[in-house]
Order: C-alpha cells, then structure tokens, then sequence
C-alpha cells in the first residue's frame, strides 16, 4: 500500500511556509499594486476623450495584476491553513487576505461608478481605440 505525504510542499512556492519573507514581500508588493490602481481609478473623469483610452487601459492593465496576486495569495493562504489549522501566522494572513479583499471591492466598485457614468457614444468612440478593440 503506497502512503502519502499529508503535508505539502508549500516551500516550494513561498520558502518558510506562513514565515516567508518572500510571501511577504509579495504581499506587500500586491499593496503597492493596489494603491496604483485605487489612484488610477479615481484619477479616470471621462470628461475629456482624448486620452481617455490611454488611462483606461492603463487601468485595466494594474487591474489584472492585482486580481491575479490577490488570486495568487489567496490560494496560497487557503493552504496555508487548510495544512495545519492551528498555524498562528497563517490565520494571520487568512486576516490580511480578508482585507486585501475588502480593499480590492472598493476599487471594484468605485471602477464601476465610473464606468456607468460613461454615455454610449463615448464608449463607442473608446472602443475604436486599438488598445480597447475587441
């Protein structure tokens, strides 16, 4: 009968598990991320269409990364706990992860708020854009 390991390999993502210094630094790497697109997204006004492609790609490009390292953090605390339920620190970044969360709604919404206020003919006129052609 084989056996297997009922522990993972989660150094091999992140070396020292829940004390890595390099999840750390990830994570907050990810924050800074973040700040650069809450600032982008308050920053669109649509108000002038010149340019306005330019800054919702851009927009759009910090968006991605964010989703994908919050996506990427999550999984990893995610096994993080679900490998030893009484890991301190990992229920600390279980926390932070709820935050970086809650951080990124924000800018979701806020990003929606704008979005809505743009008129068809705008969006029309965005979509013509190279950048945002479908």
């Amino acid at each position: 009968m084989n056996t297997y390991n009922l522990k993972w390999d989660l150094d091999s993502l992140f070396p020292g598990e829940s004390n890595s210094k390099e999840f750390e630094s990830y994570v907050q790497k990810t924050e800074q991320f973040m700040l650069q697109l809450k600032d982008k997204v308050e920053a669109l006004s649509f108000e002038n269409q010149e340019g306005d492609a330019a800054l919702l790609t851009g927009v759009l490009d910090i968006l991605q990364t964010v989703t994908r390292r919050n996506r990427e953090i999550g999984a990893f605390v995610s096994c993080l706990t679900a490998q030893d339920v009484k890991d301190i620190k990992a229920k600390e970044w279980l926390a932070k992860r709820s935050q970086l969360g809650a951080d990124y709604s924000n800018i979701l919404t806020k990003l929606d708020e704008k979005l809505v206020e743009v008129g068809d003919q705008h969006w029309e006129g965005l979509l013509q854009e190279d950048s945002l052609s479908p």
